[in-house]
């Protein structure tokens, strides 16, 4: 039976492609990628300065948690929840170990979002140490003070952190959950026995929306603060000079 927007094609090939691929992939990264990395960041790479060396570690290491943020992404994403979106539905199926352990929703939307605030911020860090990198000369009007790397650095994960809630608060089921579920479109991934997160159906606002204000609120927050930052620090650094 052909169903509306091709879902008949995910339900009979692309889903269980995608998750036979993602069954094995975080453990073939966790055993040759990741180590690969940190072994030439450390041995095979003598000539890279200690700072970036240190931020493109931090990428990949986060020394306060002791976690490594890629590979924990990759898990999450491949291997503990699974997801899998349906557009034009607001719908996430996964079928991870999670999502077939009794977890609340909640809770798996929180694990499902969790990676992202800290890949995005250590990612830049390692985009600032090569920013300062790229500069140059230490008296350089653009070279930003150790403390304004450490603004930016909170701003992001402050940021990052608003939409982590968001998702959790808002991109809840929606109220006719149990009737959409019942036609056609889902109840095949009802039967595959995983968990759906759908908190929007198409061309209809849900409660999800709120956290896509949440977002544009947080993120238009965090780049006038930061530019008007950054303003200030480079006017500081002309003075200095003159």
């Amino acid at each position: 039976m052909v169903m509306r927007y091709v879902f008949d094609l995910d339900r009979d090939f692309l889903m269980d492609i995608a998750f036979r691929i993602n069954s094995f992939l975080p453990i073939i990264s966790s055993l040759t990628i990741y180590p690969a990395n940190i072994y030439f960041l450390i041995v095979q790479c003598p000539s890279m300065t200690r700072d970036i060396r240190q931020a493109y570690l931090t990428n990949l290491v986060t020394k306060d948690y002791q976690t490594i943020i890629h590979i924990y992404f990759d898990w999450i994403f491949a291997f503990l929840i699974r997801p899998y979106a349906f557009p034009p539905y607001g719908l996430y199926y996964c079928e991870g170990v999670l999502c077939t352990a009794g977890l609340s929703k909640m809770l798996i939307m929180g694990f499902l979002i969790s990676g992202i605030p800290m890949v995005i911020t250590t990612y830049y860090i390692l985009m600032l140490r090569l920013h300062q990198l790229a500069v140059g000369h230490p008296n350089s009007r653009w070279k930003l003070t150790r403390r304004m790397q450490y603004i930016v650095c909170v701003s992001i994960t402050s940021t990052s952190l608003t939409n982590l809630a968001g998702f959790v608060i808002f991109g809840t089921d929606l109220d006719n959950y149990d009737e959409l579920i019942k036609g056609p479109q889902l109840t095949w991934l009802v039967q595959r026995g995983g968990t759906l997160l759908l908190f929007g159906e198409p061309r209809k606002t849900g409660q999800f929306m709120k956290d896509c204000h949440i977002l544009h609120f947080a993120v238009n927050a965090f780049h006038s603060s930061c530019l008007d930052l950054l303003r200030k620090e480079f006017k500081s650094n002309v003075e200095h000079k003159m």
